[in-house]
């Protein structure tokens, strides 16, 4: 049962925390923000509200940049605007032959 509700929230739960964060400005600075953010981050508003309206379940990911551009003038952290848990990965789940391709495509062994 667990598993079919985590399935389900993808569906219906917003990978980013943006719509929130803006609805929660005072009225004037959520029409000035709905307004100028896609001009500050040098994009159109149509993809700005694709940033806002993308879903869990949706392969589209947000760049980068202006997730950390977002999250300035938000003024919160980066993973604040995220509304899932990164995926985790450690260099001790990496096996050693994937080190040493890793060390070797980094240029690091000789």
């Amino acid at each position: 049962m667990r598993n079919n509700v985590t399935n389900i929230r993808k569906y219906f739960t917003y990978k980013y925390k943006i719509k929130e964060k803006i609805e929660k400005l005072s009225y004037g600075d959520y029409l000035i923000a709905k307004r100028t953010l896609p001009k500050m981050l040098g994009i159109n508003a149509r993809t700005f509200e694709k940033y806002m309206y993308t879903k869990l379940i949706d392969k589209y990911e947000m760049p980068v940049g202006q997730l950390a551009i977002l999250s300035k003038f938000l003024n919160c952290q980066m993973e604040d605007l995220l509304n899932y848990e990164p995926k985790q990965i450690t260099l001790r789940g990496i096996s050693k032959n994937e080190k040493n391709e890793l060390a070797n495509s980094l240029g690091l062994q000789k």
